[in-house]
């Protein structure tokens, strides 16, 4: 496919960074350019390129089908191959957009199925006893463990993804109420309730940062200074909970596993998936019911009723 990386100049405007520039948050940028340079690598034959200044315009039916086989005979997921065609695709909108791609072609592009087959989730949910290990990791009497237990209380108590969670400000938290108003992914809003442990911790870390104006969770110096002027980051956030989960002597476990586990546990609990799509911000069901382990537990049971000599 070395040909489709040579052939005219690229259009005046690169579709690959009209569409990331396009994605709502940091994270979703980062991830669909990690895709984006999967398929740059394929169309250039060189497994170390790091550039998109490529000619995607230049893109038909059978290159994309093609760049579909090669993924797959790389070993990739159906989840990440769909991904990738998702990235793909939504570059190919943007040369649309700018005139570069005909109408045509974009439907032929869009005709090119992700494939099938799935594979079980990633990830984990914690049990009881490793959510209070994790908070207790965090009891140590400083700045920095008043702010983490705060941040988990919310990432658990509340389900909030990484991302959700760095964007936080004072005028987000209704403490009377004891309500949390989000601006999710889709740039979609949610109000959901917290537990009055998540108040309480998120009120013990104001006390320490102060009630000045910027992002409620925020970097601490090593000599114990708060600098409010500089929120933490969601990369940020991997780190502090690896940092507590290996104070805790607990399993890896990310950040996204504390979402996974209020939801898990709601669904456990409430046997309402739509109610936690709901407190979730998903818009669709599906999605929710990658948290229903529910089915799980049963064939456990009916396995542990099996007859087996011994």
């Amino acid at each position: 496919m070395k040909d489709v990386s040579e052939t005219i100049e690229s259009p005046k405007l690169n579709p690959a960074l009209l569409y990331l520039n396009s994605l709502d948050s940091s994270h979703s940028r980062c991830n669909m350019r990690s895709r984006l340079l999967q398929i740059a690598r394929i169309l250039t034959d060189n497994p170390e390129a790091e550039s998109l200044d490529l000619p995607w315009h230049m893109l038909r039916h059978q290159h994309i089908e093609a760049i579909k086989r090669k993924l797959v005979d790389q070993g990739k997921s159906p989840a990440t191959v769909k991904l990738t065609l998702a990235a793909l695709r939504g570059v190919l909108k943007a040369a649309f957009n700018n005139g570069d791609y005909s109408s045509e072609e974009l439907l032929r592009a869009n005709n090119v199925k992700s494939g099938r087959g799935s594979r079980l989730p990633r990830g984990r949910a914690l049990s009881a006893q490793e959510i209070a290990a994790l908070f207790a990791a965090c009891r140590d009497g400083t700045p920095a463990g008043v702010r983490d237990l705060a941040l988990f209380s919310l990432m658990y108590g509340a389900g909030l993804r990484r991302e959700e969670v760095v964007k936080l400000q004072g005028e987000n938290f209704n403490f009377n109420q004891r309500t949390l108003r989000i601006i999710g992914k889709g740039d979609k809003e949610r109000e959901v309730p917290l537990p009055e442990a998540a108040v309480d911790h998120v009120s013990n870390w104001l006390k320490v940062r102060g009630n000045d104006e910027g992002a409620i969770f925020c970097r601490i110096l090593r000599s114990g200074v708060v600098r409010r002027d500089m929120g933490l980051t969601a990369q940020g956030v991997y780190h502090i909970l690896e940092k507590r989960y290996l104070l805790a002597g607990i399993e890896k476990c990310s950040p996204h596993d504390l979402r996974r586990t209020y939801a898990t546990t709601l669904i456990d609990k409430k046997g309402d998936i739509n109610l936690v799509r709901k407190l979730l911000g998903h818009s669709n069901i599906e999605t929710t019911s990658k948290y229903d382990k529910r089915d799980e537990k049963e064939m456990r049971r009916a396995v542990e009723d099996l007859w087996m000599p011994v």
